[in-house]
């Protein structure tokens, strides 16, 4: 059996038949909008609110930190935290401290 043959395409010489429009203009832009609307939406369930001031919203930021290791100092960047926009506390969240312990590990 065959993968690909020549008769298997999607446009002939002549342009799009009838059965492909519809391929065309409907089942292409809703994919594309369902991904869009998954993306979104996941973006809106991650909004946390912050434990300090229970009013303000956690935006992800980034840190360096410097670590003693065998006598000498290294410097770990592109750590992960919190930034509340009221009260402007770092919070480090449970699954932010295990992507940070290893990126300091591999920084060792």
């Amino acid at each position: 059996m065959e993968l690909w043959s020549d008769d298997m395409v999607l446009f002939d010489s002549g342009g799009p038949s009838w059965f492909q429009w519809p391929i065309l203009f409907v089942a292409i832009p809703l994919v594309v909008l369902f991904l869009w609307y998954k993306d979104w939406r996941m973006k809106k369930l991650v909004d946390i609110i912050c434990p300090v001031c229970n009013e303000g919203q956690l935006i992800e930021g980034k840190h360096s930190q410097y670590i003693k290791h065998n006598g000498s100092v290294i410097k770990v960047e592109n750590l992960e935290n919190y930034e509340c926009d009221k009260c402007n506390a770092t919070p480090i969240l449970p699954d932010q401290i295990s992507r940070n312990h290893v990126r300091i590990a591999d920084a060792k």
